[in-house]
């Protein structure tokens, strides 16, 4: 006879701890395959964090997403963009006048040069000297255009120093 697990013991560890790693919740499971693991987690509307390497996971019903769509908890961010790559491409789309990857990690709060490296290469940013800083804007011309017009802005120059 096989052994059946259940979703809902997923759902309840997670409800209970709010976030998990797979470690944590295969122990829950009763330790089943990895594969069996990953297909119970399949059938749930899950998050993983984009901090961490994305070793923890909660459910979307418990995440409480802040205003600009990032949750913390026990120091693991979760996005409701996803993972790093497509958090930090939304974030910086949605840029007044795009991001330094410093800046960006000041608001994600984990290391961005990297993850914003790779957006540039697959074309999902673009990035751009402006004064002394890399900035990174939208792959979308006019987007990128307004955003590189903000950040010249005499005003802006002024109220950064």
């Amino acid at each position: 006879m096989s052994i059946q697990y259940s979703t809902d013991t997923l759902v309840e560890f997670l409800k209970k701890h709010k976030i998990a790693t797979q470690e944590e919740l295969r122990e829950a499971l009763e330790n089943p395959a990895r594969a069996t693991f990953f297909r119970k987690l399949g059938q749930l509307e899950y998050l993983s964090s984009y901090s961490h390497r994305g070793m923890y996971y909660t459910l979307k019903s418990v995440a409480q997403f802040s205003s600009t769509g990032l949750w913390e908890c026990k120091s693991v961010w979760f996005s409701r963009f996803g993972n790093l790559l497509d958090t930090a491409e939304a974030f910086v789309h949605r840029a007044e006048a795009g991001y330094s990857a410093t800046e960006l990690a000041d608001i994600l709060h984990v290391k961005t040069k990297h993850a914003l490296g790779q957006l540039c290469h697959d074309g999902r940013l673009q990035r751009q000297k402006i004064g002394r800083a890399y900035v990174y804007l939208s792959p979308d011309d006019d987007v990128a255009q307004r955003q590189r017009k903000m950040r010249e802005s005499p005003s802006r120059q002024s109220f950064a120093s």
